[in-house]
């Protein structure tokens, strides 16, 4: 038994999966179904970002203080305004789609899709910009 427990390491596997998973032929993201996905189009594209035929998905857990930060709360929202086919995660929690760019599955007003980029050395003072501004988490920081 050890014997067969070692071998996956052994051989430099990666037995450890995401937090998106197919079961009894629907998704969930750790043990929160996902109810609307279209189970034979889905797909994780990072560990807090998935889609399927039609939509985009933010999935995330929190935690509240007066819980003790004991309890996690999953939360799954469908990104408002993402192109599912065009949508693209970038570093920093950032992502773009043909019209819109997002963070942590909000709309960055004012963001140009077209021209967004994330930073290779990201600062306090911005980790994403576009032909118009610099971003940090979302925010625009800086008017270039």
């Amino acid at each position: 038994m050890l014997v067969m427990r070692a071998v996956p390491m052994l051989a430099g596997c990666d037995t450890k999966s995401g937090p998106f998973r197919q079961v009894d032929g629907g998704w969930r993201y750790k043990d929160t179904a996902i109810p609307d996905a279209d189970a034979r189009n889905f797909a994780a594209l990072d560990d807090h970002c998935a889609n399927d035929r039609l939509c985009v998905y933010h999935a995330d857990t929190c935690r509240e203080c007066k819980e003790y930060f004991l309890i996690a709360h999953d939360t799954i929202t469908a990104v408002a305004g993402a192109h599912a086919a065009s949508f693209a995660v970038l570093a920093f929690d950032d992502a773009t789609g043909s019209t819109h760019v997002h963070y942590r599955g909000a709309v960055v007003p004012g963001a140009d899709a077209a021209t967004f980029t994330t930073l290779d050395a990201p600062t306090d003072a911005g980790d994403a910009r576009d032909a118009k501004r610099t971003y940090a988490q979302g925010r625009p920081v800086r008017v270039r």
